[in-house]
C-alpha cells in the first residue's frame, strides 16, 4: 500500500518537475515535504525489490552456501541503491540552500 501511495506522489512530483529548467526542478525537490516523500519512496521501493529478489533466490538457488551469498549480495545491493537515491535527494534538496541567491 505504501508503494502505491508513494508511487502516485512520485509520479506527480516528477511530472511537475519534468521539462522545467534545473533551478525550478531543484526548487520543487528542495521542498521538505517533497524530499521526504521521495526519500520514503526510495526506501520503500528498494525494500520491496529486496523482498522480491529474496523470494526468487529462495525458490531457485538450491545450494545452501550460494543461497546465503546471494541473499547477502541482494541485501547489500538494496542498501546501496537506497543509499544512492537518498544521497541524490539530499544533495538536490540542499542545492538551493547551499548556493547563494
Amino acid at each position: 500500500m505504501a508503494n502505491l501511495i508513494l508511487g502516485f506522489c512520485f509520479i506527480v512530483i516528477i511530472g511537475t518537475a519534468a521539462g522545467r529548467p534545473w533551478p525550478e526542478a531543484a526548487a520543487i525537490v528542495s521542498s521538505p515535504v517533497v524530499a521526504i516523500i521521495l526519500g520514503l519512496f526510495a526506501v520503500s521501493v528498494t525494500y520491496h525489490m529486496r523482498l522480491g529478489v529474496q523470494i526468487v533466490i529462495e525458490d531457485y538457488v538450491h545450494d545452501h552456501g550460494l543461497k546465503i551469498a546471494a541473499n547477502l549480495a541482494n541485501t547489500f545491493f538494496a542498501i546501496l541503491v537506497a543509499g544512492i537515491c537518498l544521497f541524490a535527494v539530499v544533495r538536490i534538496s540542499l542545492f538551493r540552500v547551499l548556493l547563494p541567491a
